[in-house]
């Protein structure tokens, strides 16, 4: 019993009729009659009613040929779905990315993924640091960008861009008067932090730390929109990414850049297990490219 017997099968089910089943496909009759008798010692039930040429499906023959068919369509899922592994622009893509910079940088590289890859099928997710890391690491997702190299030795990273920091601060503060802020002036107690789980949380974090200096601790954003909605009203002062700039334009605030500048490196991260290199090293040069235009 093969494939090549289930199609005789079907086909002598469509024509009822041995020659023109034999035709369509492309044997012989008497090589066609001979495996659906095969076929019938096989499963050890008759599943043709023989009239000379013609032929009628017994109700064994019914049931045998209609799952012949579920096969054979499984069979042809199959290899589409091994198709997508054997070209590395075609598929299902995961990737994941955190929130800080998931909104700005995605509409930016979505659009060229989508073009340079068309069959590829992009699945977006936003997650925290430590949950991208560990999606990634079960196998759930393909890809992730996060703001620091791996640890894994099962992991590859690759640094794509250095990202700088800028101040967003209210715009009636003394400090909104400087076209460039000296790191050392920003004030005690005026830095507003996301909650815990975000990486910028702890670049604000480490940045407060190098300058001896606390952050604001009355107050903890659960995005770094509800972060800028709070320094435009005066409550405090944060450290933005480069990318997210133009999102807050609009906003009643003053965007300054630091000095020393502060920054975030960015990684793609994927298992070495992945087996789709083609696909890693296309995504890299679409992030680089579009972020130097």
């Amino acid at each position: 019993m093969n494939i090549r017997d289930f199609t005789y099968l079907i086909n002598l089910a469509k024509t009822n009729h041995f020659g023109r089943a034999a035709e369509i496909s492309f044997v012989s009759q008497p090589t066609l009659s001979i495996q659906i008798k095969k076929l019938e010692k096989t499963l050890g039930c008759q599943l043709i009613e023989r009239r000379g040429k013609s032929a009628e499906l017994t109700e064994a023959g019914r049931i045998a040929t209609a799952r012949a068919e579920q096969i054979i369509n499984s069979i042809q899922e199959l290899k589409q779905q091994m198709l997508n592994f054997t070209d590395p622009f075609s598929g299902a893509w995961k990737l994941g990315i955190f929130p800080t910079l998931a909104p700005y940088l995605l509409p930016l590289i979505t659009p060229k993924i989508k073009k340079q890859m068309p069959n590829l099928e992009l699945k977006l997710f936003e997650a925290t640091t430590d949950e991208c890391i560990s999606h990634l690491s079960k196998g759930d997702w393909d890809s992730i960008l996060i703001a620091a190299p791996s640890n894994d030795p099962m992991i590859f990273d690759q640094k794509l861009f250095k990202e700088k920091f800028y101040l967003a601060l209210p715009k009636a503060h003394p400090l909104a008067k400087h076209k460039i802020v000296p790191a050392k002036k920003i004030p005690d107690n005026e830095i507003l932090l996301l909650e815990k789980g975000h990486c910028l949380r702890q670049h604000s974090m480490e940045f407060c730390h190098r300058l001896n200096k606390s952050h604001q601790q009355q107050f903890y954003g659960t995005s770094l929109e509800t972060l800028i909605g709070m320094v435009a009203l005066g409550e405090g002062m944060t450290l933005i990414p480069e990318l997210s700039i133009k999102n807050f334009k609009h906003y009643q605030i003053a965007i300054r850049p630091i000095t020393p500048t502060p920054f975030r490196d960015i990684y793609l991260h994927w298992r070495k297990t992945n087996g789709r290199q083609m696909c890693i090293d296309q995504l890299n040069q679409i992030i680089k490219s579009t972020l130097t235009e």
